[in-house]
């Protein structure tokens, strides 16, 4: 339910109290009270739960932005080595490199008349 509904709701549930002939027999007024307590109960858990994981998204999106510059100099370091026959480093740059292979556009082909 949006923050848009639930006034309605709230509106409507004091309502079915105060005029509780116009409750239709198919709703369970007990319910519905019932359901909407546990709602209101669950509701400020529910914001503290999205705040927690606008945290922990907003941390690992900055952890993992850090990470992948450091790991960036790393690869930078490598190809230069790799450039300078550095014993090993060719191994490794073409392994890394695998990451930065770009696909080229095939060109279109024309459909035959």
């Amino acid at each position: 339910m949006s923050d848009g509904s639930l006034p309605l709701v709230q509106k409507c549930l004091s309502y079915c109290q105060s005029n509780p002939e116009f409750v239709p027999a198919f709703i369970n007024f007990e319910e519905l009270f019932a359901d909407m307590k546990v709602y209101e109960q669950l509701l400020p858990v529910y914001r503290l739960a999205l705040q927690l994981e606008n945290k922990l998204n907003d941390t690992s999106m900055e952890v993992g932005a850090e990470s992948y510059v450091s790991v960036l100099g790393y690869y930078n370091s490598v190809k230069l080595a790799a450039k300078l026959d550095a014993p090993g480093a060719k191994a490794i740059y073409e392994d890394l490199a695998k990451r930065f292979v770009r696909e080229s556009k095939a060109a279109p082909t024309q459909a035959a008349n």
